[in-house]
């Protein structure tokens, strides 16, 4: 399944579920505030469940409530979420890979709690760009000290709870201050360690 930069991943009513699996290109899932704020909660990045709640759980509330979206134009692998179930419940090792990957998800929601609630501004946009690049690194898609990274200010913005102008000028800091450069919808490490301290103390 192929869906356009910008187009919403498609829901499933419950008896039709799919468990969908990001094939290439980034993702991105969000809540809307009361305000009418967006709020991005997860980046889906290659080889990752688009939304493992909808697969696995009794309840299609949750796609509802944190819907995703393409950040790129992305390729989308999808399963009946019933049949992956049954070889789930069938195929130790596949439920044990499966497990992993919820395990994975869990902690990713946990680190991005704790360094929206205690890191600075620097520390949360560090930390942003650091943890897509230890994801993608695994999959061969940082080439040295430099990978793709689509996210715009206002992406960035809604990812970690700041205004566009805050995001601007603490990209600005950083490309100053000789750790990493955003731009051109790249990231470019001019001082991986500093970048991965930055990230780590906030």
């Amino acid at each position: 399944m192929t869906i356009a930069a910008g187009q919403q991943i498609p829901k499933y009513e419950r008896a039709n579920a799919r468990a969908l699996i990001l094939c290439s290109g980034w993702a991105f899932r969000y809540r809307i505030l009361p305000d009418g704020r967006r709020s991005i909660v997860r980046l889906v990045l290659p080889r990752q469940f688009v939304s493992t709640d909808a697969a696995f759980s009794a309840s299609a509330a949750s796609q509802a409530d944190t819907p995703a979206k393409a950040l790129t134009d992305i390729q989308l692998c999808s399963y009946s979420a019933r049949n992956l179930r049954d070889r789930c419940l069938a195929t130790p090792p596949l439920m044990s890979l499966v497990l992993d990957l919820l395990i994975e998800e869990i902690r990713d929601a946990y680190d991005l709690a704790a360094a929206l609630g205690r890191r600075s501004a620097h520390g949360r946009i560090a930390f942003l760009v650091v943890a897509a690049m230890k994801k993608l690194a695994p999959e061969g898609l940082v080439h040295g000290r430099r990978y793709p990274f689509p996210l715009r200010q206002q992406h960035i913005a809604d990812a970690v709870g700041l205004t566009t102008v805050h995001v601007s000028r603490v990209l600005a800091q950083l490309r100053d201050s000789g750790l990493m450069t955003v731009a051109d919808g790249a990231v470019t490490f001019h001082d991986l360690a500093g970048c991965d301290r930055a990230a780590a103390r906030g």
